[in-house]
């Protein structure tokens, strides 16, 4: 028997490994980020980064990482989506996944709700004798929903796009 083999032998019968095992893996669980938050920088929002945090990230754990990971000195001001700020002792809700920071300027960012109308326009499809993607109908379902939008008309071209479909009559008030 080797070296190794009996000092594997002599701890396994100690049951050294176990204790170990479940105390550690205590600490791993406890300590275990419960979300992870997307740090947005306000004024050039292609820089981001992701990072892991508890419930209570507050203002200043947040602006702190923010100028490590974006080298900016000068960072002072943290912007929920919508651009409300976000004060010095407040938590973060639990909804929240994504925080904008900035060096003062105004929020830039997206509002605060993605521009959904309460009341969706109606929705036509011109397309008796052609055949329409599915897909297609889908986005224009979801075009329907944006605000302004009193009616959608697919064409008989009407086929999925990127984003919106292709072959799309809109109506709206102004």
């Amino acid at each position: 028997m080797t070296d190794h083999e009996q000092y594997i032998a002599s701890n396994r019968s100690r049951d050294v490994y176990k204790p170990l095992f479940d105390s550690s893996l205590d600490l791993i669980v406890d300590t275990m980020p419960s979300r992870a938050l997307t740090v947005i920088l306000n004024y050039n929002q292609s820089k981001k980064f992701t990072l892991p945090s508890s419930n209570n990230a507050a203002k200043e754990t947040i602006l702190r990482e923010a100028r490590n990971k974006f080298r900016a000195k000068g960072l002072s001001s943290v912007f929920l989506r919508g651009g409300t700020p976000l004060d010095g002792d407040e938590d973060l809700p639990n909804s929240v996944t994504q925080v904008w920071v900035s060096k003062g300027e105004p929020y830039c960012g997206p509002p605060v709700d993605p521009s959904r109308s309460p009341e969706p326009g109606e929705v036509r499809i011109i397309a008796d004798k052609s055949f329409v993607d599915a897909n297609a109908i889908k986005q224009l379902e979801f075009i329907r929903g944006l605000t302004g939008v009193r009616l959608a008309v697919g064409m008989p071209d009407l086929h999925p796009g990127n984003r919106f479909p292709i072959g799309l009559y809109l109506s709206s008030p102004s």
